[in-house]
């Protein structure tokens, strides 16, 4: 309300503010004097021992009183608040009074209450006075000014009996301190919660701050016009302008009319627009990020038969191709969902691979939180499967991070099988001593060593990783216009299944067993298990009985399954769409999928201790890198190169899971090839000590982008050059450049060696970059497997694996079969049956007769105990390239340029290939 006539007369505004501000030098001049005293008694400790004792006891009680540690601090604080807001009650009932009254004899029982606060709001003042650590700073603290502006003007009323609203809307500002006392009180334990309240606190009170402001100035109007254009707006009606000025919208309803309320609101514009815009989202992305979060927060497996929880490393890209091959129908698997756990809020990429499947979910939380295990069902879980980093550059700190997932689930729930990928070879030891770790359902999966491993197959059988990879990797409806692609992509399309014999198969040898397949039922089977596993065993006492599972290569799940309903009676003329014969009745076959509890790799064979493993390899006595310096002297031919692309602070790769394969005994020590290392040699330094124990390993210290250093370790006469990357934390990130020198490297050598037979491999760190290493190719935009150099096997890329972890969960023993053609370490109780070997034989060396197709051709070799698995043909108009048909179709011509790729007994490799045959 506008003021009375007979007090705006004598109107004495400026008598409470000037008091303020005097008291507010005044408080500045003692701040000085204190200093002053403080520096003497500093000069002179015997300079008034007593006052100076007396001054830090004080200070350390009032201390005390504001410390949010102590009792009585709490007391104080919670005091002090409901104080505060008893004063800001006052002030909201005081704008709807008359902006000055004239007080008799007696003051108001408003203005009583008022002054008792403000005796207590003195005294907390003076506490917080002498309680500062730096007085200085005190002076100049926000509330500090707001109590010298507010406190005094009840006293200042009372002396003169005339009261004016004066800035009292400005004691607002104090009620922030609300949201202190929700931190130390606990009482809310949630901090989102806590955030919220102190935003909605810091809002509203410069809100009603403001508005408590704007009706002072608009209600007492301009004084220089003796207070004759006061308006009669009430207190209400400002909020409202308030919030619409604030919010930008501005209906022009109210506006201010006195020049002291248009100087306010241009500078409040500002202000207030900014804490609006500021608040707002702060306020709102809380809220809905609490409900996305909620979202995610929970997963109900009661209409689920299977699921299984992947954790470690969640991205788009890693999700995308984990699911790509997990889901993918030629498995044969329907009904298993895949949960992802990850403590992040999934970004936009990784929800859109999510939603790609209605068979995925995703729940926000801890691994290493066992309530967020609780929550994805763990105990009901058909599997757990840990994601590695594969672009890390410190993959002994990468397997730590993920063996400590591993301790996390084993605590919570140690009977649930988990699928672990490692990338250091070493780690595979401390994985078994982990508490709850069973080998007979635990998997652990050393991605370095199956990657190193199957590229040392090219040294002795070229597109032997383009084989492998493919024999694994789930590529069904691919299309293509025709010519040789078609004739690859649709040997892409095969894999290897497990799939237990039906009683037909029963009493008959192995190689009768390949024959039956072969011939009856169009499939190719490479290998058996049992007891123990086998891979195209030479032993004529294996034979095939009730219970043995076989490893068959086929075009899908559904193909395959009829092994187990064949019946030599009822399927004489009917091989394609078989059916439950009667010999069969007392047969179910639903599912053919071997349990999980057989994911074990070779986990019935028994134990063996590590000197039996060593006899495996040639070894030698170890010796120092320079001792193993490639010499100008020494003049190779027919050798093996391996460049390394390494910097100072490259991860190390482990090159002896590469060494290993090319030394074991079932390679007869004559056709050893000499291996040739080129890289730096800070790296070297690092990687010698495990391969220094391997015969016939050479050195050159240098980069391998350096032709001499390429000359020297004798590129031209060698027969293969594979092409590695190491990581390092400069360029570990997921981007293009990872192998931007291995494919320089790459290019070069195509162009110098175009004349040469050498066989150049590069492994790429991101299968995308497969486009730069064959300009020509018209397709190279395409999928890995789909690029020529990756058909040829001229380029081999780790994303592969990720069906590796997926066999381990569909197909758990054809993982044998992996780590059986690369000779790989077993872990600790573990033993691989190394008892095939994959060869390549030029069909222009055979000795029998001319042979026309492909079941020609694999009907001959097997009379040799060779199971012929695919063909390495030329390109058309490019006879320096050949690419892999693998498990080729029975009427496919053969071409006399064509080589054979084979698994050959173990025997067999003891005696030269042309003798054999």
């Amino acid at each position: 309300m506008a003021a009375s006539n007979s007090c705006s007369a004598e109107n004495v505004w400026w008598i409470s503010i000037a008091a303020s501000s005097g008291l507010y030098v005044i408080g500045i001049a003692i701040t000085l004097a204190i200093g002053v005293i403080n520096a003497t008694l500093h000069l002179s400790n015997t300079c008034m021992p007593r006052i100076g004792k007396l001054l830090r006891n004080v200070k350390q009680i009032c201390q005390k009183c504001t410390s949010v540690d102590d009792y009585l601090g709490r007391f104080m604080i919670v005091l002090h608040i409901c104080c505060n807001v008893a004063y800001c009650s006052l002030v909201i009932y005081r704008v709807y009074q008359p902006v000055i009254r004239c007080f008799d004899e007696s003051l108001p029982t408003d203005t009583k209450i008022e002054l008792v606060i403000s005796i207590a709001l003195t005294l907390f003042f003076s506490i917080h006075f002498l309680s500062a650590s730096n007085i200085a700073k005190f002076w100049f603290n926000p509330y500090t000014i707001i109590d010298i502006f507010t406190i005094p003007t009840a006293f200042v009323a009372c002396a003169l009996y005339k009261d004016w609203i004066d800035l009292r809307p400005l004691r607002f500002i104090w009620l922030m301190q609300i949201s202190d006392i929700l931190r130390f009180s606990r009482r809310i334990r949630s901090t989102f919660i806590v955030d919220i309240v102190t935003i909605l606190l810091r809002f509203t009170c410069i809100w009603l701050t403001a508005s408590g402001i704007i009706s002072v100035l608009e209600t007492t109007g301009d004084p220089w016009k003796n207070f004759i254009n006061a308006q009669s707006v009430t207190f209400r009606e400002y909020t409202y302008y308030i919030m619409v000025t604030m919010s930008t919208v501005g209906y022009g309803d109210y506006f201010p009319k006195t020049a002291w309320g248009q100087t306010f609101i241009t500078f409040f514009i500002v202000a207030g627009l900014a804490v609006f815009a500021v608040s707002l989202p702060v306020l709102v992305d809380p809220l809905i990020q609490y409900y996305k979060i909620a979202s995610y927060s929970n997963f109900d497996n009661t209409r689920i038969q299977k699921h299984v929880l992947v954790c470690g490393r969640i991205n788009a890209t890693s999700v995308y191709e984990f699911l790509k091959e997990f889901l993918h129908p030629d498995h044969g698997d329907k009904a298993t969902h895949v949960v992802f756990i990850d403590p992040s809020y999934p970004s936009p990429e990784l929800k859109v691979a999510i939603s790609k499947h209605h068979r995925t979910h995703f729940l926000i939380g801890s691994i290493l939180d066992s309530k967020t295990l609780r929550k994805g069902k763990i105990k009901d879980a058909n599997a757990c499967i840990i994601l590695a980093n594969r672009h890390c550059s410190d993959p002994v700190t990468e397997d730590s991070t993920s063996m400590f997932y591993l301790v996390s689930i084993k605590n919570t729930c140690s009977s649930v099988p988990v699928i672990i990928q490692v990338l250091s070879p070493g780690s595979k030891d401390y994985i078994e001593n982990v508490q709850g770790w069973n080998s007979e359902k635990d998997v652990v999966l050393c991605l370095n060593e199956l990657r190193l491993g199957i590229l040392a197959l090219n040294a002795s059988c070229p597109g032997a990783s383009t084989l492998i990879s493919n024999l694994f990797y789930a590529c069904s409806d691919l299309k293509t216009s025709g010519g040789w692609q078609s004739l690859y992509l649709e040997g892409a399309g095969n894999e290897v299944y497990e799939v237990p014999f039906s009683h037909s198969f029963e009493g008959v040898t192995f190689t009768e067993a390949v024959k039956m397949c072969y011939d009856k039922l169009n499939l190719m089977l490479i290998g058996v298990k049992n007891d123990t596993f086998y891979i195209n065993p030479s032993r004529p006492d294996i034979t095939i009985h009730k219970g043995m599972l076989g490893y068959f290569i086929g075009k899908d799940h559904r193909s395959v399954q009829r092994v187990s309903i064949y019946c030599s009676k009822c399927h004489e003329r009917v091989t394609h769409r078989l059916q439950v014969c009667r010999c069969l009745e007392d047969v179910v076959v639903d599912n053919i999928n071997i349990p999980l509890q057989t994911l074990a790799i070779c986990s019935s064979v028994p134990k063996h201790n590590n000197e039996d493993h060593v006899e495996q390899f040639y070894t030698s006595p170890s010796q120092h890198l320079v001792a193993c310096l490639l010499t100008d002297q020494q003049d190779l031919n027919n050798h093996i190169i391996l460049c390394i692309f390494a910097h100072h602070d490259s991860a190390v790769l482990g090159l002896h899971s590469f060494v290993a394969p090319l030394r074991h005994k079932s390679i007869p020590s004559s056709e050893l090839k000499p291996i040739v290392i080129v890289s730096n040699a800070s790296y070297l330094d690092r990687e010698w000590y495990n391969t220094s124990s391997f015969p016939m390993i050479y050195a050159v210290l240098g980069s391998p982008l350096d032709w001499k250093c390429l000359s020297k370790a004798g590129i031209q006469r060698c027969s293969s050059c594979f092409l590695l990357t190491a990581l390092a934390g400069s360029n570990a990130s997921e981007n293009g450049l990872h192998d931007k020198e291995a494919i320089l490297c790459s290019l070069s050598l195509q162009k110098k060696l175009q004349n040469s037979p050498v066989f150049v491999i590069t492994d790429l760190v991101k299968d995308s970059n497969v486009q730069y290493l064959d300009i020509s190719d018209d397709d190279s935009e395409g999928e890995l497997y789909q690029a020529e150099p990756f058909a040829c096997g001229n380029a081999f890329a780790a994303s592969v694996f990720n069906s590796v972890t997926t066999i381990a969960y569909h197909n758990p023993g054809t993982l044998h079969l992996i780590s059986s053609l690369i000779n790989a370490e077993p872990g600790s109780g573990q033993q691989m049956m190394c008892s095939s070997q994959i060869r390549s034989i030029k069909l222009q060396t055979l000795v029998f007769g001319p042979l026309n197709h492909f079941s020609e051709l694999h009907s001959h070799l097997l009379e040799q105990q060779l199971i012929c698995i695919a063909l390495y043909r030329q390109i058309p108009d490019k006879p320096s390239k050949c690419y892999v048909i693998t498990n080729p179709a029975p009427n496919l011509p053969l071409e006399s340029s064509d080589a054979a790729i084979v698994l050959m007994p173990t025997a067999h490799c003891q005696i030269t290939e042309a003798a054999q045959l």
